[in-house]
């Protein structure tokens, strides 16, 4: 008996599988103190298993709690041949919510190998590319989602935001209303609808559309954002900020509520509230190009200047072609005394003026081809 003991006590294996059994329990009967106690044990005596079975169910759960980085440490240990479309899926997730999505995109394309259908997989293929500033990618993938799919709201919802995005406004307007027509009254898709009629400038029946959507759902984010950025465009700044206090009321880690405050703040001069909801909301979404320049610009009035400059190098990959982006530059130059740097910049910008001016301009098409 008291080898046996000893035994329980001393075999890190048992108490392995025997911490990872009680915290699914717990799970189970909804006791989520006493399931992340147990996993928390689980993982310090799981942390030299080689079970597949074990690092996926460990891998899993600590994914669903949020711990992505252990998540991914214990998945990405199962050896290649247990690898199935869940595991790699569960292995993408991970690495999509540490933003590395190259290393998700290449887990997500394994799940696509041993799972062809899965709908799930495009759609975050699609996701990943949208959370990365790259809308041309994002846009086939999502449309694959969509098909597979049979028009679920919440992937038409972020395929309309990519197609606006690029001013694809009549193939968004397509997708709302084919999608409309199977769930006509799902909130999102009515905000959906509301951006459509927005980009097109039809501001009153954009509101009406925000309007039914939190009618459908109060204090939907995405709704109030919408109702603020109408406000904004009619110049009703006060409006505008009681809309995007009520959405981060709803979602304090809202992102784009953050940024359009961060925007407003700047406009009233305050730069240190600015700044801070600026400094938030580009952490959550560094390919948000112009949440990063109106930062730096926040930043600047704040007399931060090498933060400032940070920001705008981390920028100036994507934006070597903007005007605004070189202007503010220079005017950072000045205030850091590098007279050089700053005419520089200045040169760079008369150049692109130049070139906008020589060349033939086209609209862009609003008809994505798919």
């Amino acid at each position: 008996m008291v080898a046996l003991t000893a035994f329980f006590l001393f075999s890190p294996l048992l108490g392995c599988e025997e911490n990872l059994r009680l915290a699914l329990v717990a799970l189970q009967q909804h006791d989520s103190v006493k399931a992340n106690a147990l996993l928390d044990s689980a993982a310090t005596h799981c942390s030299q298993s080689s079970d597949s079975r074990i690092l996926f169910t460990l891998g899993s759960l600590l994914g669903e709690r949020g711990d992505y980085r252990k998540a991914v440490d214990y998945l990405s240990r199962i050896p290649e041949a247990d690898v199935d479309d869940a595991v790699s899926f569960n292995l993408g997730l991970g690495y999509s919510h540490l933003h590395q999505f190259d290393k998700a995109r290449s887990a997500y394309f394994q799940t696509i190998d041993h799972r062809p259908g899965y709908v799930e997989a495009y759609f975050r293929i699609g996701l990943d590319y949208a959370a990365g500033g790259e809308p041309r990618k994002a846009i086939p993938w999502l449309f694959r989602a969509r098909d597979l799919g049979g028009n679920r709201p919440e992937i038409a919802y972020v395929l309309i935001e990519q197609l606006l995005r690029l001013k694809y406004t009549k193939t968004a307007e397509e997708v709302v209303n084919a999608t409309l027509e199977r769930s006509p009254h799902d909130p999102l898709l009515t905000v959906a609808f509301g951006d459509v009629l927005q980009q097109k400038g039809d501001t009153i029946a954009a509101i009406s559309k925000y309007q039914d959507a939190i009618n459908q759902h109060p204090h939907l984010p995405a709704a109030l954002i919408g109702l603020a950025q109408a406000a904004i465009s009619k110049g009703n700044d006060r409006e505008a900020q009681a809309y995007l206090l009520e959405a981060l009321a709803a979602d304090p880690s809202n992102s784009s509520a953050k940024g359009q405050l961060g925007i407003l703040e700047g406009r009233r001069g305050d730069c240190e509230s600015a700044a801070a909801h600026l400094q938030s909301a580009w952490e959550a979404d560094q390919s948000n190009a112009s949440i990063g320049l109106e930062l730096a610009r926040a930043l600047r009035h704040c007399g931060q200047f090498s933060h400032a400059l940070e920001i705008l190098k981390a920028l100036e990959p994507q934006m070597q072609d903007s005007s605004p982006f070189h202007l503010e530059l220079a005017t950072l130059y000045v205030q850091l005394h590098r007279a050089a740097d700053a005419q520089a910049e200045r040169t760079i910008v008369a150049n692109l003026q130049s070139q906008a001016h020589q060349d033939l301009r086209f609209q862009d098409s609003q008809t994505y081809v798919y």
